[in-house]
């Protein structure tokens, strides 16, 4: 018997309609919440808080409009017992990252959950240096992880742009692009002698982590698992397995 959760997904900035999907079709109840939503106390209701990949202004664009009094009160939350589940720019929003970054958007360090520091962090700029966009390889590294249950040993799961970590406690690490995977440093049809998913795999850097945070505890997608691999993506992939298991 799978147990009927309820999610809170953030509509403050993000694309949320595939998590949306995936869940309902699992037979979860989802609403969407605001940012007064948030800053008002309204996630207490919920058994997990999800964060989806960013917009057009991306970590920025989510965590403006929370400020330091949102951010907090998603901290709050996660440490008093709830979850917190993000996925790409949701996932950077909730890691350990660049005091570049923080200077820029100060209220990124309320939200900071996990000791996950981004390893593709952009530096002096803010952002990322992207990894590339679409279908990457990766391979479970705990297996005996709840989120982890049922997965391969390697998967395939979409990427578009977003971090990589170290620290935590990694899930799934990277193993390198599949053939449908553009490096960033080939957009626009470039060429390079190596790109930074090949740097990241040789390193063994996580696209998944996970950990405590207080009483609750956080996932962190830096990946995609709610894509599909076609245009619209909506033909939902093995990876979402890992997404519903959290």
């Amino acid at each position: 018997n799978v147990s009927i959760a309820s999610i809170a997904l953030y509509g403050g900035g993000g694309a949320p309609y595939h998590h949306a999907a995936i869940f309902r079709r699992a037979g979860h109840e989802v609403d969407f919440v605001f940012p007064s939503d948030v800053a008002d106390g309204a996630l207490a209701g919920f058994d997990a808080f999800v964060m989806p990949g960013g917009g057009y202004r991306a970590m920025f664009g989510q965590i403006e409009p929370l400020g330091r009094e949102g951010a907090r009160a998603i901290r709050d939350y996660v440490r008093a017992g709830g979850m917190y589940i993000g996925c790409c720019a949701g996932s950077y929003d909730a890691a350990t990252v660049a005091p570049s970054f923080i200077e820029l958007c100060p209220a990124q360090e309320e939200m900071c959950l996990l000791d996950a520091r981004v390893y593709n962090e952009e530096g002096e700029n803010w952002g990322l240096r992207s990894p590339g966009i679409g279908v990457l390889r990766a391979e479970t590294v705990a297996s005996d992880h709840p989120v982890m249950t049922g997965m391969p040993a390697t998967f395939e799961i979409a990427h578009y742009n977003g971090p990589l970590f170290l620290g935590a406690e990694p899930l799934a690490r990277l193993v390198g692009a599949s053939d449908r995977f553009t490096p960033a440093e080939e957009f626009l049809g470039a060429t390079a002698e190596r790109t930074l998913v090949e740097e990241a795999a040789g390193h063994g850097v996580a696209n998944v982590v996970a950990g405590p945070s207080g009483d609750g505890r956080a996932v962190l997608f830096g990946s995609h698992p709610e894509f599909g691999f076609t245009v619209g993506m909506e033909d939902e992939q093995e990876a979402a397995r890992m997404l519903l298991n959290a």
